[in-house]
């Protein structure tokens, strides 16, 4: 008797699970995707100076000379500050047009990763270029606009500074503080 009970309780049990219900489903949020950090306030890159490193930043990069200003005609377009040294290229490029939308939304544009922020800004890598030795660190600064923070090192001069995320990721901290007084 004991086992008729419970044969029909479950019987029961999976009919009630096999109801078709009407409506739409509604899906529910993922917790694995999160959306990027907020900007701790907006920094509007239009009239900023561009070469950023002062003299005493240049030691740690081994710059000997002071940054080179330049339109940059090609997309993402903007004016940068370049810098170089016979170890690589670094450089500052503000992005005042597309900002991180160029690199997260543009059909066809290099793909980047979402890494930790720069203190407290949104920011994404682009390790991956026609120039195997670049690393770019895309922060997002304001709405439309970006700063796009590389390093090139000479794959003969890897061992005289950190690895080119690494030091991107320096010249991009350099950059917010710089940009945020």
């Amino acid at each position: 008797m004991r086992r008729i009970l419970t044969l029909v309780v479950a019987l029961v049990a999976l009919a009630g699970c096999s109801e078709r219900s009407t409506g739409t489903p509604t899906p529910v949020p993922s917790s694995s995707t999160s959306a990027p950090p907020s900007r701790p306030k907006n920094i509007d890159l239009a009239g900023k100076q561009r070469c950023l490193l002062t003299k005493a930043d240049w030691t740690g990069f081994l710059i000997e000379k002071d940054g080179e200003m330049k339109e940059r005609d090609k997309d993402p377009k903007g004016m940068e500050c370049f810098y170089s040294n016979n170890v690589g290229y670094f450089g500052y490029l503000f992005n005042t047009t597309d900002g991180v939308k160029y690199w997260t939304d543009t059909p066809g544009s290099e793909k980047v990763n979402s890494v930790a922020p720069v203190q407290g800004y949104p920011a994404y890598e682009r390790s991956t270029s026609p120039d195997k030795n670049r690393c770019d660190i895309i922060v997002d600064v304001s709405d439309g606009q970006a700063l796009d923070v590389y390093a090139s090192i000479d794959a003969r001069s890897e061992s005289k500074l950190s690895p080119k995320c690494e030091t991107a990721r320096k010249l991009a901290e350099i950059a917010i503080t710089a940009l945020s007084r």
